[in-house]
């Protein structure tokens, strides 16, 4: 049985149970806006599993308690938006940083994620197709297209596929 945490993944890495390996899978939906407290198990049909607290009969004996109707409602659309949102190029996220601080993080914490962070964005940009040495590259458009081309067009000449990168 192969499950997978698939929290900071949703909305972020597009994900085919289908085609993959992964029996079970689990998300939580204020990582896509939802509201907080609803969360989603996958689970490959046939998969037998037991839970480890025991349910109502309206899930099959795998989750007690009843549902939150409005919540359930708001991850969907939550997700259905995300989903939509996937569509922007990897491109444009290959610069996203992403932090997540709470009450709990003291100041020292934070102050050594700020000495850290400006040595790697360096070495990162250095290893980047999009940032060239005065900055940025000129041509948004071109930085933010699609890394695979599409429809049977070829590399633009400026650019190196991903195994010319390595």
């Amino acid at each position: 049985m192969f499950h997978t945490d698939a929290v900071q993944a949703v909305g972020k890495v597009p994900i085919n149970l289908k085609d993959s390996a992964i029996d079970m899978l689990s998300l939580f939906g204020h990582k896509l806006h939802a509201p907080k407290g609803v969360g989603v198990l996958y689970v490959r049909r046939g998969l037998r599993f037991r839970p480890l607290l025991r349910g109502g009969h309206q899930e099959r004996g795998r989750r007690a308690g009843t549902e939150s109707s409005a919540s359930i409602v708001g991850l969907g659309e939550a997700a259905e938006m995300a989903a939509r949102a996937m569509d922007i190029p990897h491109t444009a996220a290959h610069g996203s940083v992403r932090f997540s601080f709470s009450r709990y993080n003291t100041m020292e914490e934070m102050e050594r994620v700020i000495a850290a962070v400006p040595p790697i964005i360096a070495q990162l940009r250095k290893l980047s197709p999009y940032w060239g040495e005065k900055g940025p590259v000129e041509d948004p458009q071109k930085a933010f297209a699609p890394l695979t081309p599409r429809y049977g067009a070829k590399w633009p000449a400026t650019y190196r596929s991903p195994r010319e990168m390595i």
